[in-house]
């Protein structure tokens, strides 16, 4: 599976991984002949995107100017791949810079472990505050990535919640931060992932009938249909459910662009770096659909 990742900071950074480019970039700061500045740091991480249903990879049909505009301005890596396309396993890839075999966590039942080295715990003790905005509960404290983090905001009454939430959440935070001090930030949106439900302003070209009549694709929606279908998804149905991830990821896209805009009100870009990135994609072919832990294909 593609995962895709972007970086926008001053002059292009190459670099193989999220932790090796920070850390290339804190070094940086402590050379003796230059005053050092760490630069800001804002992740962005969008469960369950397809790298296709962005425009910078290709995608014809899906709507996601402000991440259009930000990879204009960054640089795009187009051969970058996910670990592991489970949730909580590859956040604690990005995280930590490992291979799921060495930190531990195998799968989202697991918890990473208190002894392995986040990024988070490096860059507070060089004096950052971090701050951590999760939209499902299975990334709360309890999954371990909560090290390293001051503030860690994930849902309580819900096991999830939507992209505006999250992001009202980091710019409240972001607002409140000390502006001489740098800062690491984590947002994480869930919204493309199963179930698809988009707001209506959302739902370009649905049709009316199954919008009204699966107007949420989810498990418990599925087996009903295939119960009445002899086992099938109807073509139909999976061209709906295609139609409703594509707005929550456009709908995903309003809010990142909103983010960005905020970031950009508050710190300065040429001394921040901002990574966006997925933990995994989605299967809508090869025979796997409505899915990502059995698919290995390039969704």
């Amino acid at each position: 599976m593609i995962q895709l990742v972007y970086e926008h900071v001053q002059g292009k950074v190459a670099a193989g991984g999220l932790m090796v480019v920070l850390a290339a970039a804190l070094l940086a700061c402590q050379r003796p002949s230059i005053e050092p500045r760490p630069v800001n740091v804002l992740i962005i991480t969008i469960d369950t995107l397809r790298a296709d249903s962005l425009e910078p990879y290709g995608a014809a049909d899906t709507l996601t100017p402000n991440i259009a505009r930000f990879a204009e301005d960054g640089v795009v890596y187009e051969a970058a791949t996910t670990p592991i396309t489970v949730t909580r396993p590859a956040h604690s890839s990005i995280f930590t810079g490992l291979y799921p075999d060495q930190h531990g966590v195998l799968h989202n039942g697991y918890v990473l472990p208190e002894d392995v080295l986040t990024l988070a715990e490096i860059l507070r003790g060089q004096g950052y505050q971090t701050g951590s905005f999760v939209g499902v509960r299975l990334l709360d404290r309890s999954s371990g990535l909560g090290q390293g983090f001051d503030e860690y905001d994930a849902p309580v009454e819900r096991s999830q919640r939507r992209a505006n939430k999250v992001v009202d959440s980091a710019i409240e935070w972001l607002g409140a931060a000390d502006p001489a001090k740098p800062i690491l930030m984590w947002v994480h949106l869930f919204d493309p992932h199963l179930s698809y439900n988009p707001p209506p302003a959302f739902r370009r070209g649905v049709d009316p009938e199954l919008n009204r009549r699966l107007r949420h694709i989810r498990w418990n929606t599925l087996k009903e249909v295939v119960a009445e279908n002899d086992g099938n998804v109807p073509a139909a149905v999976l061209e709906h459910a295609r139609l409703l991830y594509r707005g929550e990821v456009e709908y995903t896209d309003r809010h990142v662009g909103r983010l960005l805009r905020t970031f950009d009100r508050q710190r300065d870009r040429s001394q921040s770096m901002v990574v966006l990135t997925a933990d995994h994609g989605e299967c809508f072919e090869n025979g796997i659909y409505f899915t990502h832990q059995d698919c290995l294909y390039e969704g």
